[in-house]
This record gives C-alpha cells, sequence and structure tokens, in this order.
C-alpha cells in the first residue's frame, strides 16, 4: 500500500542522522526508493542513471574484461547494482565511510546481497593507501 501511495504522496521510510552525513532520510516516491543526505541524492534512480551511462560507455570502450572493482563512496549501493548488471562477474569491493549508510543499504537498497561483493567501512583515502599492492580494473 505504501508504493501504491508512494506515486501519489513521497512516503518517508526512515529519518535518521550520523555523525558523518548528519541527516539522513530514506523516500520512497513513485514506487522507487531514494536516499537524502540534506537535499542531496546519495543512493536511488537518479545515481544508478548517472553510474549507468558512464559505465555502459566504459564497457563498450574497454578491450579487457574488467574482473576487480573499486567503489569509492558506496552510499546505499546504487553503482553496486550498475557494476553487477554490466560486470556480472566482477569481484567488487566497496569502501564506505558511514556504518549508518551501509546498514541503510542493507536494509532498503540489498546491498550485500550478492556473494561477489564486499563492503569495508573505511575513509576511502586510508583504504586506497592500504590498497596500494592490490590492482582493479575499474574504480568508481
Amino acid at each position: 500500500m505504501i508504493k501504491l501511495l508512494s506515486w501519489l504522496f513521497p512516503h518517508i521510510l526512515l529519518n535518521t542522522y550520523s555523525i558523518h552525513n548528519g541527516e539522513i532520510r530514506v523516500v520512497e516516491q513513485f514506487g522507487k526508493r531514494t536516499i537524502l543526505v540534506g537535499s542531496l541524492q546519495q543512493s536511488g534512480d537518479l545515481v544508478e542513471l548517472i553510474w549507468r551511462k558512464g559505465t555502459k560507455e566504459i564497457k563498450k570502450l574497454r578491450n579487457k574484461e574488467i574482473k576487480e572493482v573499486l567503489i569509492l563512496g558506496l552510499g546505499g549501493g546504487s553503482a553496486v547494482t550498475v557494476v553487477q548488471k554490466y560486470f556480472p562477474h566482477a569481484s567488487i569491493t566497496g569502501v564506505e565511510l558511514d556504518p549508518a549508510m551501509v546498514e541503510i543499504g542493507k536494509k532498503y537498497f540489498r546491498l550485500n546481497n550478492s556473494s561477489n561483493s564486499t563492503v569495508n567501512i573505511a575513509d576511502a583515502f586510508e583504504f586506497v593507501k592500504r590498497a596500494k599492492k592490490e590492482s582493479f580494473d575499474l574504480i568508481l
């Protein structure tokens, strides 16, 4: 019923606060979910659309198979969904500073719903410093 009513009125599924992002809201509107931090969308349809366009171009231009993907600033996991669509056999490593965003992604956006993705709660700069020996075919 909530999904149906979201076509008429936006419905706030969650309103919370984190020390890293401040106010975080999960909103369902037009049958779709979005994470808003302040007034900026962090995950949801718009974010997926942006990543879909870029990832589709990378897939067309790339000669070599993409096996290892690093996503810095995971949010609720919209980029994971896109990478899984275009590179279904790739191993995905996501890095997100805010544990609240990871929990929201798991609860509302199916984050970590696959065996080929790993989520690290860490600062992206620190993670990259430590991961210098690792190799990634694609970094978002």
